[in-house]
């Protein structure tokens, strides 16, 4: 599964479209199963839609209304001229294997969303697609019901053994259900990787800010080492300065402005006692609860620094966090990155 992951309008659908033939490119080729020439712009090839055996399931589903779940299943079998026995055989297993067993006479009006949504899928793929396209699937459903979807179309995908491309905007999805993320921004591509890999080690500062949270503090570097040693002083903070890495240290001087960058679950918060408690790399830094948000599993909270600057943190349970409280925060060196300004 590899998926297209970008904000609003940065590419992402009409690539999409592209890849299923609703849309025609200006330049370019695309090739599908076995290299087989889908679109070719210099030798003006163009395969319509429904010769290119791609399935897509589309953001609002596009189920028909006056037909039972039967017959949305079936109906891309029976443009495929089918036989009658062959296309029930295969609508029954199609839905076994989407959840919907029983359903075949149920009017598709009288759905709830998660089983329009699988019948969408089922539709899909009736017809045994080379390549399923899948366009924000799970945007019109509920938290709880998204959640178990994308449970559900992991273990399908494993199943059927079958290529996808996935559209979406939300990290959780691409996160969780990708063999290969594309993160792009405004019609380009800024980084193609496995999940883990884009998550840990961003390319850009684009694709750090967007992919989960990152905290960001503007300051200076203080020093910079062959071995990617960087230290840094946070900009206004009276503190030590702190240390961490840079992959970009041919970019970074001494006396230069920088932001430091390190994921909130890195971080590691505690009530502050008198005197700082530096860590093993002497990253550690006062300051102060300004707000304090309560959220069930943990605390969201905005830590005040001396000097002007913010940091949104994760706080767990089991402390007495309050409003107006001192921490200590501390930074571990092989996770905090310093990027040039």
């Amino acid at each position: 599964m590899v998926t297209l992951l970008g904000p609003s309008g940065c590419g992402k659908t009409t690539t999409l479209r592209i890849l299923a033939g609703l849309e025609r490119v200006d330049a370019g080729e695309i090739l599908g199963r076995n290299q087989r020439v889908l679109v070719s712009s210099a030798r003006n090839i163009f395969v319509p839609p429904h010769r290119r055996n791609i399935g897509m399931v589309f953001q609002s589903y596009a189920i028909w209304p006056h037909m039972t779940v039967f017959e949305n299943v079936a109906y891309p079998l029976k443009l495929r001229r089918m036989a009658h026995g062959d296309i029930r055989r295969r609508v029954a297993s199609t839905l076994e294997m989407v959840g919907l067993a029983g359903l075949d006479d149920r009017p598709a009006p009288m759905l709830s969303g998660g089983q329009q949504q699988r019948v969408a899928l089922a539709r899909a793929l009736a017809p045994e697609p080379d390549l399923l396209l899948l366009d924000e699937p799970f945007s019109n459903l509920d938290t709880e019901l998204r959640s178990r979807m994308r449970h559900e179309l992991r273990l399908l995908k494993r199943k059927l053994g079958l290529s996808s491309v996935f559209v979406t905007h939300d990290q959780i999805e691409a996160l969780s259900l990708s063999d290969w993320i594309i993160v792009m921004r405004d019609g380009a591509v800024e980084q193609v990787g496995k999940p883990a890999d884009i998550y840990t080690s961003p390319a850009t500062p684009f694709v750090r800010d967007f992919l989960g949270k990152a905290i960001v503090l503007s300051g200076a570097v203080t020093e910079v080492r062959a071995n990617g040693h960087v230290g840094f002083k946070i900009g206004g903070y009276p503190g030590p300065e702190l240390q961490a890495h840079s992959s970009r240290t041919e970019t970074l001087r001494p006396g230069k402005m920088a932001h430091l960058a390190i994921r909130p679950e890195d971080v590691v918060a505690r009530v502050a006692e008198p005197g700082l408690r530096p860590d093993a790399d002497g990253n550690t830094i006062g300051g102060m609860i300004e707000s304090l948000l309560f959220i069930g599993s943990r605390n969201e909270a905005r830590i005040a620094l001396e000097g002007g600057q913010f940091l949104p943190l994760f706080l767990p349970r089991g402390e007495e966090w309050s409003e107006g409280r001192r921490v200590e925060i501390v930074f571990p060196r092989a996770v905090t990155e310093v990027w040039p300004a």
